[in-house]
């Protein structure tokens, strides 16, 4: 059998030179130099979700047997136990079986992992929208970018602007927080207001 020449010698070494590239980058988790920076590299240890539906509806009662609130949405994307992202997430406030608070956005994250109820929290991005309605027909709207709700203890907070408009008044301010069932409503800042003729 022939030795092989200076030319064969060299397209081997390539070749065993390529083999152990592939074996260190493949075996050990690394990237090659140029994918490195890829920023359309898919990261292949993420993660997938652990569940993806459609049309999600939760009602929650309080100790009476009364509706306490409601949650929908169109899509909902569970990352792990404690973490659900919405899609277009409706939120209705009761007192008495009688819905007074509406909220709505693009979207949302629930946080639900806390060992107390109360630990369950809803933040909102995205044309967030919060609408009441009081026994006598006059309405109230809020809105923001930003805000997170509180649905056990009815407490919405936005420390982005935000916009009120009520029978006979328009205010806005820097952000601002409603404790429900106090009938508590703060402002952080920036306030201006304008009342008007109905």
């Amino acid at each position: 059998m022939r030795r092989p020449g200076t030319r064969q010698s060299s397209l081997i070494a390539a070749v065993a030179a390529a083999a152990l590239l592939w074996l260190w980058y493949g075996n050990n988790g690394g990237t090659p130099p140029d994918e490195a920076d890829d920023p359309d590299a898919i990261a292949e240890d993420e993660p997938p979700p652990e569940s993806w539906s459609r049309s999600l509806r939760t009602t929650q009662y309080t100790p009476r047997g009364d509706v306490d609130y409601v949650l929908e949405a169109s899509e909902q994307i569970q990352e792990n136990e404690n973490l659900i992202r919405v899609i277009n997430p409706v939120l209705r406030l009761f007192d008495d079986s009688t819905r007074r608070w509406q909220v709505t956005a693009v979207s949302g994250t629930i946080h639900g992992g806390g060992s107390r109820e109360a630990d369950r929290q809803l933040d909102l991005d995205g044309d967030v929208r919060v609408d009441y309605t009081d026994d006598g027909g006059h309405s109230l709207v809020m809105t923001t970018a930003r805000m997170t709700v509180y649905p056990d203890d009815e407490v919405l907070y936005s420390n982005v602007a935000v916009q009120m408009l009520g029978a006979g008044f328009e205010q806005s301010s820097s952000g601002m927080r409603a404790a429900l069932q106090e009938e508590q409503l703060t402002f952080f800042g920036r306030v201006q207001g304008r009342f008007h003729d109905e």
